[in-house]
């Protein structure tokens, strides 16, 4: 389900997230360290890991589509090195006009609508490969290789969206949440893939 995806498919494996002390490998991270985060230094509640592999030929899947971001793409050292994003990683965008839509002047946006295929491309992957997310007290913006991306949130109807049981499996992915409502606030709205384009194409 995409909502259980949305929980791992952010970060491949060796990103460098900003953290107080420097740069660290997204693996090697663990719950309790500290972050840097656009707010400051935050714990790391929960870090979640999927290995990302390739469908069987005999099955009727979609190959999962991952992005690169070249190197200093949205500026001097973003990202630095090149960023290499699962298909569920959401990076900030700032614009005047999300305000319009959104009522907010940032707002994170699915990585995949930036693919421009020159500095930024799709890439399917051919074996099977480690992705990441991680976990905070709310929704945070953490520094992905120097990009401004978004820390995994549910979003604020998580109770509506799913049936009990399945509400019940999905929460017990968190042994740091004991409800739907503990994934704590949700400051900075989401773009959909088609307002992303609306918005850059200045409709």
């Amino acid at each position: 389900m995409p909502l259980f995806e949305d929980a791992f498919a952010a970060f491949a494996r060796g990103t460098l997230i900003a953290t107080p002390t420097g740069p660290t490998a997204i693996e090697d991270l663990l719950p309790g360290d500290s972050v840097q985060t656009a707010n400051g230094p935050d714990r790391l509640l929960w870090l979640g890991n999927m290995e990302l592999s390739l469908p069987r030929e005999s099955l009727a899947t979609e190959q999962p589509r991952l992005t690169r971001i070249a190197a200093d793409s949205f500026g001097l050292g973003r990202p630095m090195p090149d960023l290499l994003l699962g298909p569920r990683a959401r990076i900030l965008m700032r614009s005047p006009r999300c305000r319009e839509m959104l009522g907010a002047t940032e707002a994170f946006a699915p990585a995949d609508g930036f693919i421009d295929g020159v500095s930024v491309i799709e890439l399917k992957p051919v074996a099977s490969m480690s992705l990441y997310q991680l976990g905070f007290a709310g929704q945070q913006t953490v520094f992905a290789n120097g990009i401004e991306a978004e820390s995994f949130h549910p979003g604020l109807r998580l109770g509506s969206m799913l049936e009990c049981e399945t509400l019940a499996q999905f929460l017990d992915l968190f042994p740091h949440i004991d409800g739907p409502d503990g994934f704590g606030p949700m400051p900075i709205p989401r773009l959909t893939s088609f307002e992303l384009e609306r918005l850059r194409d200045g409709l």
